[in-house]
């Protein structure tokens, strides 16, 4: 009943996503008409790529936590996180009810699916400090390029993840105290609503212990998690050449430097903006901020409009046509 309700509310939302930007798509062959259709193409591959290596990811992980997704499985539910990440009110997080959901599909273990899609989401954000560690390095010469209130901003909500992870490694027995305050809570608001509590008394020991069980592998085998923070860096790279081949296509040829602090600024508003993946947000600041460090407005909308088409609502479609086999049919 819970995985329908999401389903309905997923279509109400994708639809209003849709409606909303209709100018934005409608925009789109006009724009094209402008643009060397093979660097496109380039670009298009280019993203198929990310998103296989976006997948494996996830895929590696959860074989790590002992879940037997196979790869085409792991593929799929990827591109429905994609599409769950901004087509539910739980903004990034919901992204995390497509693996979940498919567990159910599988029969296996929620907590170890939900504990391998956590650590290749850390992974990704570890490879994204790096580029920005890389940058300062590489770029410092360009220095003025890269905004920090985004960097600060990253790094925070970063350094909030790495926390939960350290705590369930190092320190589980506080985590399960916090989490089982956090269940108390919700128990008081389900017994005054519905009179019955909406979760058991060992709810926080069994989760953080399992949890624990999960995260507690990097301590152990700590090369391992090279492997994946290694794809997170490849996926950003392949993003950031893409946005470059896009660049391209409309003849605008933009500094190393200035094409990275671009995607910086797009990713960070894609992970703390107040919108799902920063929908309606990053097609109005990211041009704003290209022309600000000396790139043509007019190009930088029409370059950021087709990369996010091309980055983003392709497979957000692609996510919503595989959605209905994980949210509604049973195997």
């Amino acid at each position: 009943m819970f995985s329908k309700i999401i389903y309905i509310v997923s279509l109400v939302v994708f639809g209003s996503i849709i409606y909303k930007n209709l100018d934005l798509l409608n925009s789109i062959p006009q724009d094209l008409l402008k643009a060397k259709l093979y660097f496109i193409a380039l670009a298009i591959v280019i993203q198929i790529l990310k998103y296989c290596v976006l997948a494996y990811n996830f895929y590696i992980n959860f074989k790590k936590a002992g879940v037997n997704f196979t790869y085409k499985e792991v593929l799929k539910s990827t591109f429905v996180y994609i599409y769950v990440c901004v087509a539910t009110p739980f903004i990034g997080a919901g992204g995390l009810l497509a693996f979940v959901n498919y567990a159910d599909h599988k029969n296996e273990n929620k907590i170890k699916v939900a504990a391998g899609s956590f650590l290749a989401l850390l992974a990704d954000y570890i490879s994204f400090f790096l580029i920005i560690l890389f940058s300062l390095v590489f770029f410092r010469d360009s220095i003025e390029d890269f905004p920090v209130n985004y960097l600060f901003g990253m790094l925070g909500f970063g350094s909030v993840l790495i926390a939960l992870v350290l705590l369930s490694i190092f320190t589980k027995d506080f985590l399960i105290k916090l989490i089982h305050s956090l269940q108390r809570l919700l128990n008081f608001v389900s017994k005054r609503i519905h009179k019955n509590l909406v979760l058991d008394e060992e709810w926080a020991q069994r989760n953080v212990t399992l949890a624990h069980e999960c995260f507690v592998d990097i301590k152990h085998d700590s090369k391992f998690y090279l492997k994946p923070v290694g794809l997170g860096l490849i996926s950003h790279i392949l993003n950031i050449l893409s946005f470059a081949v896009v660049a391209w296509a409309f003849k605008e040829i933009i500094p190393t430097s200035k094409i990275v602090s671009s995607y910086v600024v797009l990713n960070t508003l894609e992970t703390i903006s107040p919108t799902p993946n920063g929908v309606g947000i990053i097609e109005v600041l990211v041009p704003e901020f290209m022309k600000n460090i000396g790139i043509d407005f007019g190009n930088s909308l029409i370059i950021v409009s087709i990369f996010r088409f091309i980055y983003f609502y392709i497979p957000l479609i692609v996510g919503f046509y595989f959605s209905h086999k994980i949210f509604i049919k049973k195997k």
